[in-house]
């Protein structure tokens, strides 16, 4: 019986790929970049690397020539170049290519850049369309500085090979960025108004129950201490107790990373269960929020008649949807 002939091993199987190797150098990008690019795309990125490093934001390898650049804690943008797997979903690239993905809120109207009437066109010709990658597939419908587009990649814009005029788009992005990251608080730390200094903040874990409310809204969000995301789309009642009757001095609504607010809200407080509703508050968001509005953010409102009560209701209106994180009493 002749022998088979054993199977050769696949080289390729043993063939390191681009992010292994990276992995173990983690690569500065002016070590990598100059083997990729060259003549205008390189000196383009160069410059806009020094800019980086003038704004002391300080690139950082992340994967297979990907480096990001983080501001405090959070990724503030990507460079890839190709090699980068973001390039293999996209063949429609040339080799030899750079890619810029700017900070981008898609919920921002961006209103200190509407004088310049090339922004928007610039951000609209950047748009990040979907290729069939797992993350995004089919993509998604976005209004992105006020026009609506289809099959978008979460990503939403992205800037491939940018020219000197897209340079700039991009810088004026990262600056809104940090500008705007200095007002927002987290979850964790979410910013409380100084107005709430001298009040006592009852403690929601222990001290508020049974809520509920109207609509299949998540109501139990706004008292769960976790800042998590309270939304509703239409009129909505919010209802809760306290442990024993207290008489509210104030109270706070703390925003989500959204910055969609209901239009109105009326805050009523009852004795007993069987008591009729007492108007304690009413509020309206253009009235209490004032633009920029922050992420993780208290707005308190002092109560002018506080009144003893156990029962609560809490009236949001709004015509679209709207978004909050935490109620905050204090007495």
């Amino acid at each position: 019986m002749v022998k088979e002939p054993a199977p050769q091993k696949n080289e390729s199987t043993n063939k390191e790929s681009l992010s292994q190797t990276q992995s173990k150098s983690r690569p500065k990008i002016n070590d990598v970049i100059g083997d990729v690019l060259s003549g205008e795309k390189l000196q383009l990125a160069l410059d806009f690397i020094t800019y980086l490093k003038e704004q002391k934001l300080n690139l950082s390898w992340a994967s297979a020539n990907t480096w990001h650049v983080k501001y405090k804690g959070n990724v503030l943008l990507w460079i890839r170049l190709t090699g980068a797997e973001f390039f293999t979903h996209r063949n429609h690239i040339e080799n030899g290519s750079w890619m810029i993905s700017p900070p981008f809120d898609g919920n921002d109207s961006y209103e200190e850049y509407q004088s310049d009437a090339s922004f928007n066109t610039i951000v609209w010709n950047n748009i990040n369309y979907c290729v069939g990658c797992i993350k995004c597939k089919p993509g998604n419908t976005y209004n992105i500085l006020g026009k609506k587009f289809d099959n978008v990649c979460n990503g939403r814009i992205a800037f491939v090979n940018p020219d000197a005029d897209a340079i700039d788009c991009v810088k004026k992005l990262i600056a809104h960025s940090i500008k705007a990251s200095e007002i927002h608080g987290t979850p964790k730390k979410p910013l409380l108004d100084p107005a709430t200094v001298g009040f006592t903040r009852i403690d929601n874990s222990t001290n508020i129950q049974d809520v509920t409310g109207t609509d299949s809204a998540p109501a139990g969000n706004l008292f769960n201490l976790k800042y998590a995301m309270f939304h509703c789309r239409t009129n909505c009642d919010v209802l809760f107790t306290t442990n024993q009757p207290i008489a509210l001095k104030m109270y706070g609504l703390v925003t989500y990373k959204e910055d969609k607010l209901p239009s109105r809200w009326t805050l009523y407080g009852a004795k007993s269960e069987n008591d009729a509703w007492e108007t304690l508050d009413i509020r309206t968001k253009d009235e209490a929020f004032t633009k920029p509005i922050a992420y993780y953010a208290e707005k308190a409102f002092e109560i002018a008649e506080p009144r003893a009560c156990q029962y609560y209701k809490l009236e949001f209106e709004g015509a679209g949807l709207y978004f909050l994180s935490q109620v905050h009493l204090y007495v």
